[in-house]
């Protein structure tokens, strides 16, 4: 299979979130997986795809540095829509990493690694992802539906949503955000580079402003 990118995200571009959702399944079909962080506002991309594809896989890598209130969260939504949810972790214990938490290994070992055996193991064709073009600059240049150097087709979307719509989205259909956003965290990873602040603004992750997972172009 092999799609135009061009001419795709050009007629892509105008639709609803939903469309795009639709137009994916249609697409990919058993191929088709999700990834979540089941961050701040994750419970949107989990509503706006399980109402279509209520039991596509949905991916969490599993860091051992989650903050504990990520995983209650994770559990809440797992519950509360019945998610197909895959937990995906590296083998190495946390602590044989020692405090090498932000280098290239760290990245490598617990994040990378756990997503390239997902992906494997689940024989995706084509992942989804909740990035938006309005949270950093290197997700300003990504399109709606990209494909790495592995021929892995990457689906955005809800890319265009400015962060207003976001939150009409969340406020229409009652849904959940994580629980630390009460507390002024609004990019919530790993407990030691999540910080309150709003935006990207409470991660600390060197100039990119990328966790290793979502940077365009990135070959998993």
């Amino acid at each position: 299979m092999k799609i135009n990118l061009d001419e795709i995200n050009l007629e892509l571009s105008p639709l609803h979130p939903s469309e795009i959702v639709q137009w994916a399944k249609d697409q990919f079909e058993n191929g088709l997986v999700m990834t979540s962080g089941f961050g701040a506002e994750s419970a949107v991309m989990i509503h706006l795809v399980t109402r279509i594809m209520p039991t596509v896989p949905i991916i969490l890598i599993d860091t051992s540095f989650l903050r504990p209130e990520t995983y209650v969260f994770a559990e809440q939504l797992r519950e509360h829509f019945g998610l197909n949810l895959k937990i995906y972790a590296s083998p190495i214990p946390p602590e044989d990493l020692g405090n090498q938490v932000e280098d290239k290994l760290y990245h490598e070992v617990r994040k990378i690694e756990p997503m390239r055996r997902a992906l494997f193991e689940l024989s995706a064709s084509a992942v989804m992802s909740g990035i938006r073009s309005d949270q950093t600059e290197n997700r300003a240049n990504s399109k709606i539906v990209q494909r790495d150097s592995n021929g892995l087709y990457r689906i955005h979307p809800i890319l265009t949503l400015s962060q207003r719509e976001v939150e009409m989205y969340m406020t229409l259909y009652d849904l959940p955000y994580h629980p630390l956003v009460k507390q002024g965290f609004w990019s919530i990873g790993d407990i030691h580079n999540t910080f309150p602040g709003k935006n990207r603004e409470g991660r600390k992750l060197g100039a990119s402003g990328e966790c290793g997972l979502n940077v365009p172009n990135y070959s998993i």
